[in-house]
């Protein structure tokens, strides 16, 4: 099975029930408890997209906030909900009990890449799972400084292809998501590895070395910015 899919949704009868789903479309899927799980997963494996439950969201949220404070529990699920998808380097497809038409809205307002109800059949989430996928790996559909090859960790820019190992993919993946701002050491480390610190700091360091070595012969480049951290930008 080419294509990997992370599940992060704490309804386990469906979640069971989902992955035969995405098994009958040669989909491997692996499970995940917790946002730390997800984020090591996804920045150092290579997965096609990630679907995430809204009731989990939820739940991870009313830790927090009490739902009965209506206005900030939503406006919780909102920004986390964007820091997931600004955070993820794979599409994020939001799972939801039922339709919600103005719920669907400001998910794919917050960088959803899709939003599908669990009472939808089977068949229309498998294909538009599907569909995703492929369109989010074609380097032509997207208007992209450059594209990242989730399978194959690897930077393409024009026709050329350039091999990253899993820390490289993981950080310039990040950087990638926050194009022409500066990232600090410490969110790197702690975004992309789980890691804190001061001696990890050097980890950071080494990889933006290599990273740098190998975006020489592109139209980009990772800057370093007195008192922030790094920046990729166009040259």
């Amino acid at each position: 099975m080419d294509i990997r899919i992370l599940i992060w949704d704490t309804d386990v009868v469906w979640t069971e029930a989902f992955k035969k789903v995405l098994g009958s479309g040669n989909m491997d899927c692996h499970e995940v408890d917790t946002l730390e799980e997800y984020k090591r997963l996804a920045y150092t494996s290579r997965y096609s997209a990630c679907v995430l439950g809204m009731g989990t969201l939820k739940e991870r949220v009313a830790e927090s906030v009490s739902e009965e404070n209506h206005a900030e529990f939503w406006e919780n699920v909102w920004m986390r909900l964007n820091n997931f998808c600004w955070l993820s380097p794979v599409p994020v497809i939001l799972m939801t009990e039922k339709q919600d038409d103005e719920e669907e809205i400001k998910a794919l307002r917050n960088g959803v890449s899709d939003y599908i109800a669990k009472e939808r059949h089977s068949g229309v989430c498998l294909a538009r799972i599907q569909t995703l996928i492929k369109i989010w790996d074609s380097p032509a559909s997207r208007n992209e400084p450059f594209t990242l090859d989730k399978t194959g960790h690897q930077l393409i820019v024009g026709d050329r292809r350039i091999p990253l190992t899993s820390r490289e993919y993981g950080v310039l993946s990040y950087l990638y998501a926050n194009f022409n701002r500066a990232v600090n050491r410490e969110t790197l480390l702690e975004q992309v590895w789980n890691f804190s610190g001061r001696e990890n700091k050097r980890v950071v360091d080494t990889v933006v070395k290599q990273l740098r070595g190998k975006l020489t012969t592109t139209p980009y480049e990772i800057r370093s910015v007195y008192k922030l951290g790094y920046q990729l930008q166009k040259k």
